[in-house]
């Protein structure tokens, strides 16, 4: 194919619908007599909730219990808000990631690995499900790592009592950063639970081709035939999909095989059934 043809397959082009993001204070270290109220009224609008231990009469605030693995959030009205957890591999980022979809936060701690990885694990399980992400953030560079994960970012990052001012100006940009581009609430929430419908193709021009080494790739064989414009849409979940079609053309030298989608490396992403991402390697 020329450089700057027409591309023979099409892209689709992923869009997540943003909201604002919220930051919260970690008070728990400073014990039943937190004095978090005043901290959250003195932060210039930084903080909108704080974790705390002990009992609350704030509605801004989140209790948690000595629980372990997972310590249990309590609303003001003691109502389960959801969980929170240190994660330090994948027993504890199994015990988060149980959370998605039975509660309505679910808060992580990894700042001891990969954050923003674990993040980004925690965000694609959770699309759609209605359980809402917060992150402790420990350095500047965290802030807006997780803000913007996989292009949409965390709903709250979380912060300690005696964050760095460093990390405070990170979070209160990261913040206004995610209200310049948040839909509102009620759109944003529209659009992430909407049920999956036909997706939306669009034709790009390739503008350049390189090479991109050597990689294992999956090959997914179907059990019925496939059409000349059918295959998978395989790619990246936070940039685009490429539809790659089946193998139904015939060619000199390769019988066709109308079962077959050669799909890609097994790092890519791959749409699947309810709109839904998943792992070339995991099909």
């Amino acid at each position: 194919m020329p450089r700057g043809g027409r591309i023979a397959l099409v892209l689709l082009q992923t869009a997540f619908a943003a909201r604002p993001m919220e930051v919260w204070l970690d008070a728990r270290p400073l014990g039943p007599a937190h004095g978090a109220a005043s901290l959250l009224d003195a932060s210039d609008g930084l903080f909108d909730r704080a974790i705390v231990a002990g009992a609350a009469d704030d509605e801004r605030f989140f209790v948690a219990d000595a629980s372990e693995p997972v310590a249990r959030l309590r609303f003001s009205d003691e109502s389960i808000a959801g969980g929170s957890t240190i994660v330090t591999g994948d027993a504890s980022q199994s015990a988060a990631i149980a959370l998605v979809g039975s509660v309505a936060w679910c808060h992580v701690d990894a700042t001891s690995g990969q954050p923003c990885i674990v993040a980004e694990n925690l965000l694609a399980k959770a699309d759609g499900t209605g359980t809402l992400i917060a992150c402790t953030a420990r350095t500047a560079a965290d802030c807006p790592g997780l803000a913007f994960a996989l292009n949409r970012g965390v709903d709250a990052l979380v912060l300690d009592s005696d964050a760095p001012d460093a990390v405070r100006e990170a979070a209160a940009i990261a913040k206004a950063q995610r209200a310049e581009t948040a839909a509102p609430d009620e759109d944003a929430a529209a659009a992430r639970d909407a049920p999956a419908g036909p997706v939306s193709l669009e034709q790009w021009t390739v503008s350049g081709v390189s090479d991109g080494g050597v990689a294992d790739r999956v090959a997914v064989d179907f059990t019925t035939l496939l059409s000349n414009d059918e295959g998978l849409l395989v790619g990246s979940s936070a940039k685009a999909l490429a539809l790659v079609l089946g193998e139904t053309a015939t060619g000199g030298f390769v019988p066709p095989r109308p079962f077959r989608v050669n799909a890609g490396p097994v790092h890519s992403y791959v749409l699947a059934a309810g709109g839904k991402t998943t792992y070339l390697s995991e099909v």
